[in-house]
């Protein structure tokens, strides 16, 4: 197949290759693996004995890397091997003469620790892998970092409150020079550090202090690209709605009753429990799993909601849930329902075989699953803004001029409105930063946040 990159690939593919550190802030869906190996062919044009090394996990690369490369027209001179295996494998593997070699995050310690390195470029796929710097993953990635040439990292937009991870995936591309080498210091620098007794145990959490964000991104944005679907407007465009659904008084009185029930305070504030939001989250879907397991009716009103849907579409639909038990009402009603769990379903599901799929969004191993229809239902949505935008990615077609829907079933003052706020919070930074990482100035002075 003949690649013929839309404009946010060609920018990326400029972006990253005129640069020593790099770091590509897009998901997925929007072609990341196919940016990286152009970059990677760009470069072996101009040098011919130029050797990358592939960091990855080990499913990733026989399942996304391999395949990429055998797809397009451009990249099939372009020569590869695995190192994976046992030692005789692996020692094959590194032996073979090839121009991109992979490795899983594990077996890269192999290469460290036997001497082999030989490549000029290091790829790092997934840099959230390498949020916590104590891991022996993280110690590996810093020490053979300082071979290399160049570096490229991909990884998602992190969610405002993922922030906080930034400092360990930016440290294994740049070696510490933009955010410090100190994971405390950034800590210090950008965070403060809020502590609640909830009774039995103390719990901590990290809160922005006042314009780090915005510190934060003038730090990283001259080796970030993040493309802004503002400017490329051949990108793939996603259509959100919002369903909203009443309770009945009678209802609303249960969930406001359950509701009152489920706080206590402490220094004057509010805090839930986990087994409380797990509750009212569970009645706004509907169902509730009580502690002996039988599953108890509080409403249909996104059962009938999502009845709708169906009977209104031609198309396959993706009913994206978070609560078994709600995966499990959905496939006892529809006949055709089939839940995405192996990667048979996966494949299935993109050969358009599936009329209605169930996913789970923590499910997936990040399969993309842009093929097999284009109408995303979230019957339930989770808390992780991550995973919200990633399962999005997932299902973004790939081709220009081609559109999700993205349909939320939102139960009005229940804990879906909550939970859609702070989604809405995190795309609203994510919005506000998108288009600033394309080679800005590297501000290392020492303001407030220097």
């Amino acid at each position: 197949m003949e690649f013929r990159p839309y404009s946010y690939q060609k920018e990326a593919i400029d972006f990253l290759f005129g640069r020593k550190y790099a770091i590509l802030l897009m998901e997925e869906g929007l072609g990341t693996r196919i940016v990286t190996l152009s970059v990677i062919f760009k470069r072996q044009q101009e040098n011919r004995e130029e050797k990358t090394l592939i960091v990855t996990a080990a499913d990733d690369i026989t399942e996304k890397w391999i395949p990429e490369i055998e797809k397009w027209n451009h990249l099939q001179k372009m020569t590869f091997s695995v190192v994976h295996g046992n030692k005789k494998k692996r020692r094959e593997g590194i032996e073979k003469e090839a121009s991109v070699y992979f490795v899983s995050y594990d077996n890269l310690s192999w290469i460290h620790e036997n001497h082999l390195w030989k490549f000029s470029n290091l790829v790092i796929d997934h840099l959230s892998v390498y949020k916590n710097e104590k891991t022996k993953r993280s110690q590996t990635i810093m020490a053979v970092r300082e071979y290399a040439d160049r570096i490229i990292g991909i990884t998602s937009f992190p969610a405002q409150n993922q922030l906080s991870d930034l400092h360990g995936e930016l440290k294994a591309v740049d070696g510490g020079r933009r955010l410090g080498q100190s994971m405390l210091g950034f800590y210090e620098r950008y965070f403060f550090t809020n502590y609640i007794w909830n009774g039995s145990i103390t719990k901590y959490y990290r809160e922005l202090k006042q314009g780090a964000v915005e510190a934060i991104w003038n730090k990283i944005s001259d080796i970030c690209f993040i493309p802004d679907p503002k400017q490329y407007p051949d990108m793939p465009k996603v259509v959100f709605r919002n369903q909203i659904l009443e309770l009945d008084l009678r209802e609303h009185s249960k969930y406001r009753y359950v509701k009152a029930g489920s706080l206590f305070a402490t220094d004057g504030e509010e805090v839930r429990e986990s087994s409380d939001v797990i509750r009212l989250m569970q009645m706004s879907n509907g169902t509730i799993c009580n502690e002996q397991g039988k599953i108890l009716i509080f409403h249909t009103k996104k059962l009938d909601a999502l009845k709708r849907i169906l009977r209104e579409t031609e198309e396959n639909v993706l009913v994206a849930y978070w609560f078994v038990h709600d995966r499990d009402i959905i496939s006892e009603i529809y006949s055709e329902a089939r839940a995405l769990e192996t990667d048979q379903d996966y494949r299935d599901w993109n050969d358009g075989k599936i009329q209605l799929g169930l996913l789970n969004p923590a499910a997936g191993k990040g399969w993309n699953l842009s093929c097999g229809g284009n109408c995303l239902v979230w019957f339930s949505l989770p808390w992780s803004a991550a995973l919200y935008k990633r399962t999005i990615c997932r299902m973004q077609p790939v081709h220009a001029g081609l559109t999700l829907f993205v349909t939320h079933l939102l139960v009005r003052d229940t804990m879906d409105e909550v939970i859609m706020g702070k989604l809405r919070e995190n795309k609203a930074c994510m919005d506000s930063l998108a288009g600033r990482g394309k080679g800005g100035n590297y501000d290392s002075g020492n303001g407030q946040y220097g």
